[in-house]
């Protein structure tokens, strides 16, 4: 995994979601990037950070993305962290606007983020954390959660490719037999 990429992913969102407000929700951007991983990973069979996923008491969550967003000396690219994105709190972060080039997105990761960003950017932090509830990803582990008896799980990478049985799920836009091409290939890597 390139830690660049998140980056550049988090600052894409923040460029795009936020609308007219000053600053972007970390826990936001963060349930933005897993409903773009799930796009791109049922579209094209490829994760666009290759990032580890957890589900936690609010839903999924991208490891090394997250720990971008901590801003932490532990982060080893913090420098080049602060050249897209900077710190405002714990809640917040700012993209950080120096010309920079999203060379490493793909067309396709960038489509998958307009997606997530066009699909559920109506949505604050805590209405996108029950919008993640919905999904497979999540509802999976939603008992121990519900008894308090873990913090976080590795999510079973074939729950990106399942249905979610919603009525008006975004994700039912991508034909079927290319989910499944796309569980496939990724799963038989």
């Amino acid at each position: 995994m390139d830690m660049k990429v998140s980056v550049q992913a988090l600052y894409y969102i923040s460029k795009k979601y936020k609308n007219d407000a000053m600053y972007t929700n970390k826990m936001a951007a963060l349930k933005l990037l897993f409903f773009a991983e799930k796009y791109h990973l049922q579209q094209y069979g490829r994760m666009i950070t290759d990032d580890t996923f957890f589900a936690m008491k609010h839903g999924p969550v991208a490891s090394a993305a997250r720990d971008v967003l901590s801003f932490d000396n532990m982060n080893t690219n913090l420098g080049y962290s602060r050249d897209f994105i900077d710190n405002i709190d714990k809640n917040f972060y700012i993209e950080i606007d120096n010309n920079n080039e999203l060379d490493m997105l793909s067309e396709t990761d960038i489509e998958a983020l307009d997606f997530a960003i066009n699909n559920f950017k109506h949505l604050d932090q805590w209405k996108l954390v029950d919008e993640t509830h919905k999904y497979q990803e999540w509802k999976r582990y939603e008992k121990l959660f519900n008894e308090n008896a873990t913090k976080r799980i590795d999510i079973q990478k074939e729950d990106f490719f399942t249905n979610s049985g919603l009525e008006n799920d975004p994700y039912l836009e991508i034909p079927k037999d290319i989910v499944e091409l796309s569980k496939e290939f990724y799963l038989n890597q």
